[in-house]
């Protein structure tokens, strides 16, 4: 709307266009009214102005000008139709004039009515041939999806040129065109012309490689790339081209040797540099590439110290050639330049914990939930160096934080985090809210094979429900056979219901299944042992078992076996 009205606001016409047919007082009144309303429209007394403008047409109803003026304020209120028949009717009253002429056919061409444009055009120019504006104008509605016509866009870009002169917009124009048409030769035809008319200029020469390359004529292509190469040794364009070339062609070594020249060019622009490293990434296969590539990077980052995604593709190289300490570095970096980038935290905590650093991981997932509190994995990651730490009520209130942030459809999430803070009350000595939580995380996942056999195992050390234990944890060792600590739960939830044989057959599996057996399932093979009778075997599970308790962290349960050894006889927690 805006555009219709700048294009009419230069026509405001001061010169009063008259009737013959008024007397000369109505003529004299018309005037002053019309005159008045301009004068008022720029005072910025738009009401007053459009009152007065309407008063001075009821006097002359056909003034082109005022038809003219007026069209204005309907447009600017937004009433197109009126606006466009008002119009009409100033060209109607003023056939001649070129300037209401003009600015019908634009607003015609700005609302769509491309044919009545075209026609008010190809009228003009008639008239006027030597009005360039006119070409232009025309050439544009003519190169519209909705009013495409090919063959009239390359008469008016003749014109044009007749006009003007060769001109390189209109030679490639027409280059285009004559593709789309299907005139090859004549396409070809118009680069060689502006190679003629500028023969030091290496880009038309580009532009013939990528024809003939796109054609699949490798070596007028090649011919075109090497002219152009001669030409202008530092256009960017044809290591571009070449890059294309050598791709195609399958030639990869000759293709990176481009796109390093184009890579470490202060002059290529930052965006088209990262198209091509995401192609030069995909090319390494070799560490003697992933070595190029570190020293290719070094030099990205100084030439684009600002750019984040340069600092994490050569984090990943670093991580590829084993220099995580080094990837870290530049992981960081570009957590600093844009800490709301989601792929420069995840490698950088990602290296911290494969580290083990507990504390580091703390700081680090802190720090990117700051940026990104919506990303639930940071808080499982957290809440968990908690728990190492035996951190339970922070790893309790990072679990329930980021509980808010997990989305409907990651059920899966959801029920994890459910079934972390289940054991953790379960440490905290609150056993129904560690129940509740069980079965919330069940809700979220039936199927979670963790929590089933963690929500068993619970159960079955308070001798509650047993028969619902039994169920859960038949599952897991149904879905994982070979799993150790599952066997390890369905053989002590069989103890607890006195069913010993059963039981030892499961623990005994689930030691085969344990390269290193821990305590706790050395302790609980022992008390099946001695409810089967076998004191003397028992006592050297036991045994076995001390060796391997924590004394500091387990001082209740090392007290527990040492007992059971001392008397030879079991004692329940």
């Amino acid at each position: 709307m805006r555009t219709i009205i700048v294009l009419l606001f230069v026509l405001c016409c001061t010169v009063v266009v008259g009737n013959n047919e008024l007397s000369e007082q109505d003529k004299l009144k018309f005037d002053y009214y019309f005159l008045e309303s301009i004068r008022l429209k720029e005072k910025g007394e738009i009401t007053n102005a459009y009152n007065t403008l309407n008063y001075a047409l009821s006097i002359n109803e056909k003034s082109a000008a005022a038809l003219n003026e007026i069209s204005q304020y309907y447009f600017m209120l937004e009433e197109l139709d009126l606006g466009l028949e008002t119009l009409e009717k100033s060209v109607k009253s003023a056939p001649d004039n070129f300037e209401y002429q003009m600015a019908l056919a634009s607003v015609y061409a700005l609302t769509d009515k491309n044919t009545e444009a075209i026609s008010m055009y190809e009228d003009l120019i008639k008239e006027h041939p030597d009005k360039v504006e006119l070409y232009i104008a025309v050439l544009d509605l003519y190169l519209q999806p909705s009013s495409l016509n090919i063959n009239k866009a390359i008469e008016a870009l003749n014109a044009l040129e007749n006009n003007i002169g060769v001109n390189e917009y209109m030679s490639l124009q027409k280059f285009r065109l004559y593709i789309l048409n299907k005139e090859e030769d004549k396409a070809i035809n118009e680069i060689n012309e502006l190679i003629e008319k500028f023969p030091y200029e290496s880009k038309y020469h580009i532009i013939l490689g990528d024809y003939y390359f796109s054609k699949e004529n490798k070596e007028l292509a090649l011919d075109s790339y090497k002219k152009a190469h001669e030409l202008n040794p530092d256009n960017s364009d044809y290591y571009s081209a070449m890059v294309n070339y050598y791709l195609r062609d399958g030639n990869i070594e000759a293709a990176k040797v481009n796109i390093e020249y184009l890579l470490t060019n202060k002059e290529i622009d930052v965006e088209e540099k990262m198209e091509l490293l995401d192609v030069y990434i995909q090319t390494l296969s070799t560490d003697e590439d992933l070595n190029k590539a570190e020293t290719l990077l070094k030099t990205m980052t100084e030439l684009h110290p600002e750019e984040k995604d340069i600092y994490i593709l050569y984090g990943h190289i670093l991580l590829e050639l084993n220099k995580t300490e080094e990837a870290k570095v530049r992981f960081k970096a570009a957590t600093e330049l844009d800490a709301a980038d989601l792929n420069a935290w995840l490698p950088l905590v990602n290296i911290i914990i494969k580290e083990n650093n507990i504390d580091e991981i703390i700081k680090v997932c802190s720090d990117a939930l700051v940026y990104l509190p919506e990303y639930s994995t940071f808080y499982f990651y957290k809440a968990t160096a908690y728990l190492l730490k035996s951190d339970y009520n922070n790893a309790l209130e990072t679990y329930k934080k980021g509980l808010e942030y997990i989305p409907e459809d990651n059920p899966k999430m959801s029920s994890t985090f459910y079934g972390q803070m289940g054991d953790i009350y379960f440490s905290l000595g609150k056993k129904q809210e560690a129940y509740n939580s069980f079965e919330k995380s069940l809700e979220y996942n039936p199927n979670n094979i963790l929590i089933l056999n963690n929500y068993a195992y619970w159960l079955s050390t308070e001798k509650r429900e047993l028969e619902k234990a039994a169920k859960m944890s038949l599952l897991t060792i149904t879905a994982e056979p070979d799993n150790s600590t599952y066997l390890d739960t369905y053989a002590w939830i069989l103890f607890q219901q006195g069913e010993y044989a059963s039981a030892r057959m499961y623990i005994e599996k689930a030691i085969e299944k344990d390269i290193t057996p821990g305590w706790v399932l050395l302790d609980h093979y022992g008390d099946i042992l001695y409810k089967l009778g076998e004191v003397d075997f028992a006592v050297s599970q036991w045994e076995k078992a001390i060796t391997d308790i924590d004394s500091e962290k387990e001082s209740a349960n090392k007290k527990l076996l040492e007992k059971k050894i001392k008397k030879r006889k079991y004692y329940e927690k």
